[in-house]
């Protein structure tokens, strides 16, 4: 299963529960993969959304 670099976090939510699968591949229009989505990168992102927005890691410490 494959979706676009566009597709809607929710939608790839779905797709992951609908199908029982746990990645989906992202490629562009000419099928080439450009990267992975995990449920594990939905849940690590719906844990960051929940915290207080910060400056980069980057920039706090230097």
């Amino acid at each position: 299963m494959t979706v676009c670099p566009d597709t809607p976090v929710d939608t790839i939510a779905r797709l992951l529960l609908a199908h029982r699968i746990n990645g989906v591949s992202v490629v562009d229009e000419q099928q080439r993969l450009l990267g992975v989505v995990t449920a594990g990168d939905l849940v690590h992102r719906a844990a960051d959304e929940r915290l207080e927005s910060r400056e980069s890691l980057w920039r706090e410490n230097f």
